[in-house]
């Protein structure tokens, strides 16, 4: 799809400004246009995907499946994920094992170092988009179907997989609604292990779908039909979902994945189960990328040699996760004494709504019962979150919020519980951002209104 010179031109004019590239003089025989959304997109790889990053004769027509695509982390983190259920569920059927219709795998994901494949494993993508999860995923199976709807894109992936090496997927172009399950057709009769999908968020207007039944395809529709084909679904729904409703609309749900990244909640995982009938298990798993050794400047030219040469080192990419259970409540200790340390959970306890099971599980006191922050004098090295040092705790008023100012003229501010948010009370005070300062305005459990300064140089735990 991209010839050796244009693939050159790409590595060549990887920091050019392509706003003059497409204005500029077109190269004999160099598809500029495709060229640089190739370029534009590569800027992006080099962080979210840096595998694919390393091979710069990769394709990628659409801008939007570059920004809609997964990381490499979190499509690292679904493949241990899908090789580890598939296993336990597998191994409970082959030694005949009855599973209970409670039955949830304990996924051990802590520290992945390489690629186990499964034998007999067939996995199937059914809404594959750039192709970075069924990529990866791949890597654990003997088999792995790709679907997708937009023939370009389709084409487009299925060139970048020969490139990269992945010769056990097979391609396919087709789409999947309640009316019309060609790709579901196609996998009939097949034994599939586990079925991937990852609907399109947005409606047939190009606007944003909030709710499930808005997601294309609509998986609340579909989720019997899916059924038949395969006994396992893993559905990826946007980090903004509700949790809870989205149980409801996916009754067969045996265990809800929130993955973060560098303390951000990036992706929402519903495991399905045919025949699962009781409460699923809520696991938080922040998720990091490391890179050992593989230089994704050095690769120059696309040659048989080079596609071996990043296939080789898939697996210099580990991906360490810290995963905790939070399907248990818990019971919150409140305080309105702040000790010497401030804590803030990660997005992924937060998006879980396990508020009081920080407390309790940690040992620290809860500010109140709608301020999610949490104290302590002794340190708590372990906390899911953001530490920091309290410095002074300040009773709020006008006088005291103007002393500080002057006190401290730049400062992070933010509002936590608190009758202003965060923005009104930076035009209140007249506090700049900057500074080594992050100072936090909140309700106490007793109802006091109180301004905490901290050090902003905290510890992300």
């Amino acid at each position: 799809m991209l010839t050796r010179d244009e693939i050159q031109y790409i590595m060549d004019n990887s920091a050019a400004d392509t706003s003059r590239l497409l204005l500029g003089a077109k190269p004999a025989g160099i598809n500029v246009p495709l060229c640089v959304k190739c370029i534009e997109a590569r800027r992006k790889m080099k962080i979210k995907a840096p595998l694919w990053h390393s091979c710069p004769s990769l394709v990628y027509p659409f801008s939007v499946s570059v920004e809609q695509g997964s990381s490499q982390a979190t499509a690292l983190f679904k493949q241990q994920l899908i090789r580890d259920v598939v296993f336990f569920y597998n191994s409970l059927i082959s030694n005949d094992v009855k599973i209970g219709t409670s039955e949830v795998p304990n996924i051990n994901i802590t520290n992945i170092q390489a690629i186990v494949k499964e034998d007999n494993v067939t996995i199937a993508d059914l809404t594959g988009g750039m192709g970075i999860d069924s990529y990866f995923i791949s890597q654990i199976a003997d088999t792995h179907y790709y679907f997708e709807r937009n023939t370009e894109l389709c084409e487009a992936t299925a060139y970048n997989f020969k490139e990269l090496g992945a010769n056990n997927i097979i391609v396919s172009n087709r789409d999947i609604t309640a009316d019309n399950c060609a790709a579901l057709e196609e996998l009939k009769g097949k034994k599939i292990d586990l079925l991937y999908i990852d609907p399109a968020r947005r409606d047939k207007t190009g606007g944003k779908a909030i709710l499930l039944q808005e997601y294309e395809p609509n998986i609340v529709e579909l989720q019997e039909k899916l059924f038949e084909i395969s006994p396992l679904i893993l559905v990826k729904v946007s980090p903004m979902a509700d949790i809870t409703l989205n149980l409801k609309l996916l009754p067969q749900t045996a265990a809800v994945y929130i993955v973060s990244t560098d303390n951000e909640c990036k992706e929402l995982l519903f495991l399905l189960r045919k025949g699962h009938n009781s409460a699923p298990s809520i696991v938080c798993c922040d998720v990091v990328l490391i890179n050992n050794s593989l230089n994704t400047n050095n690769i120059q030219n696309n040659t048989p040699e080079n596609r071996e040469h990043i296939k080789s080192h898939i697996t210099d990419y580990q991906i360490i996760v810290k995963k905790d259970d939070v399907t248990e409540k818990g019971e919150a200790t409140y305080t309105s004494t702040i000790g010497k340390y401030l804590y803030e959970p990660g997005k992924g306890w937060l998006k879980a709504g396990a508020f009081n099971l920080v407390s309790e599980r940690y040992g620290c006191g809860k500010l109140a019962a709608s301020t999610h922050l949490y104290t302590s004098d002794e340190e708590i090295a372990d906390f899911p979150g953001k530490r920091y040092e309290v410095e002074e705790v300040i009773q709020f008023n006008k006088k005291s919020l103007k002393e500080l100012a002057k006190k401290f003229p730049k400062a992070d501010i933010t509002a936590r519980n608190f009758p202003l948010d965060t923005n009104a009370l930076k035009k209140l005070s007249g506090i700049k951002d900057g500074g080594n300062r992050h100072i936090f305005a909140t309700t106490l459990h007793n109802g006091t209104k109180v301004l905490i300064v901290t050090l902003s140089s905290c510890t992300t735990c």
